[in-house]
């Protein structure tokens, strides 16, 4: 959670921001694992991206995970416990399916 606080995590978006380029092509950034076509950062990655519908789905009775969830108000919510145990699960099926790929 500490890490997605700080944005020091490793989305997309954030992969692209950390490489010393002078211009990091935005098509860079996109998520890889839907066709959406959009940059994955972090609304993205736990608010929309399909991939992870099935993981909202378990966990929408104790986090408020709707697209128009502030990401503030989601990282502050009182149960810290489930939100941190919906991270490591949206990151452990990201990092199995881009070890897939």
């Amino acid at each position: 959670m500490a890490r997605f606080r700080c944005a020091n995590h490793k989305l997309q978006i954030e992969l692209g921001k950390q490489i010393k380029l002078v211009k990091v092509l935005v098509q860079q950034c996109y998520c890889k694992l839907c066709n959406l076509g959009v940059v994955e950062d972090e609304d993205h990655f736990l608010l929309v991206c399909p991939t992870y519908q099935s993981l909202r789905e378990r966990f929408r009775g104790s986090l408020p995970l709707i697209a128009i969830t502030p990401l503030a108000e989601l990282l502050s919510w009182q149960q810290q416990g489930i939100l941190a145990r919906f991270l490591v699960q949206c990151q452990t099926v990201r990092s199995e399916l881009l070890h897939q790929t």
